[in-house]
């Protein structure tokens, strides 16, 4: 009978043991989770602010470009090369922002703050689909620069033309 006790004894400190280690290594995980979780974070904010640079100097060129157009300086193909790179930089900078937003939610989560959620996305605009037999002959930046209204027109109204 002592036997069975005393094995039963060791028994549960090997349990105890047990359950003590796979804490510890469920905290190691957890931490290392969290810091992997922030230095991604880390490295979408910097590619933010890179990207929210380019846009902004796309955008000056763009207008630049816009005004030569206009004058007659630079040709209507290369303006709109330029106007389009530029919404794919200002693309992508939305894809980061959505990524970064998801860290966001995953270290707040990990941190356990509940009080404090960020959106789960970032709306994106959506352009109505353009054909060119349909544009009456008017020329693309003119086009753009209806689209542009438009959407501006509905943000004031308070129906923006999110997706």
């Amino acid at each position: 009978m002592g036997r069975q006790k005393k094995k039963r004894v060791q028994l549960q400190l090997l349990e105890k043991e047990n359950a003590q280690l796979q804490f510890e290594e469920l905290l190691r995980n957890l931490k290392y989770d969290l810091r992997s979780q922030c230095l991604e974070l880390q490295v979408l904010q910097e590619k933010e602010r890179l990207y929210s640079n380019q846009v902004g100097i796309f955008q000056k060129l763009a207008q630049s470009y816009q005004n030569q157009w206009k004058e007659g300086n630079v040709s209507e193909m290369d303006y709109l090369r330029i106007q389009s790179e530029s919404m794919a930089f200002g693309n992508k900078l939305n894809e980061i922002q959505q990524e970064k937003i998801a860290k966001m939610n995953d270290v707040a989560r990990y941190l356990g703050a509940k009080e404090r959620r960020f959106p789960s996305r970032i709306p994106s605009v959506t352009l109505p689909l353009l054909r060119i037999d349909k544009t009456n002959g008017k020329s693309w930046p003119w086009i753009i620069e209806a689209i542009i209204k438009s959407f501006t027109m509905n943000l004031r109204k308070g129906r923006p033309n999110w997706k």
